[in-house]
């Protein structure tokens, strides 16, 4: 639906139903968010050939909360996540139940949470890929925390692979 959102921008109460396929950087409501996405969803499948793909949002530096995604996101590369892919922000009360299937760094909620927080959310959807597959988060990284999650969908990988983290070396409480 939006290709970028600014900072101080954001999006509210909306749904978008229709397939979105692009190359990086691309979700289905979001693209690339700097801003506030708060009480939107996505139920329609997200296609992305190289990295930070997300079923509402490819790249978080901004908010997401209360947003959910329902569609099958796939991504060739890393950084898949069924909410978020790569995120560097606050992803919280949100969930996935799509299926989401990348390469490596794959999520059922964030793919990879290279600096934020992932609180209070869950995935009901089936994830799979190659290295660092989790069902709440692909990877977690030193300044990433895991707040409250949980995941209990059906989890595939090769290597680094987890109910809630696959690859951590960040912080995960309560989950």
């Amino acid at each position: 639906m939006f290709g970028y959102l600014g900072e101080g921008g954001a999006i509210q109460n909306l749904g978008v139903s229709g397939s979105v396929a692009g190359g990086v950087v691309v979700g289905g409501v979001v693209g690339n968010n700097d801003g506030t996405v708060s009480d939107c969803y996505n139920t329609g499948d997200v296609i992305g050939s190289y990295a930070n793909v997300g079923g509402v949002v490819g790249l978080n530096c901004g908010t997401v909360s209360g947003s959910y995604n329902t569609g099958d996101v796939i991504g060739s590369d890393a950084n898949v996540g069924g909410v978020v892919g790569n995120n560097d922000g606050t992803v919280s009360g949100s969930y996935n139940s799509g299926d989401v299937t990348g390469n490596d760094f794959v999520g059922g909620v964030v793919g990879w949470n290279s600096s934020g927080d992932v609180i209070d959310c869950y995935n009901t959807g089936t994830v799979s890929g190659g290295s660092g597959v989790g069902g709440v988060a692909g990877s977690n990284s030193g300044k990433g925390e895991v707040i409250e999650s949980y995941n209990i969908g059906s989890i595939e990988g090769e290597q680094d692979v987890g109910g809630a983290v696959g690859y951590n070396y960040g912080t995960v409480t309560n989950c």
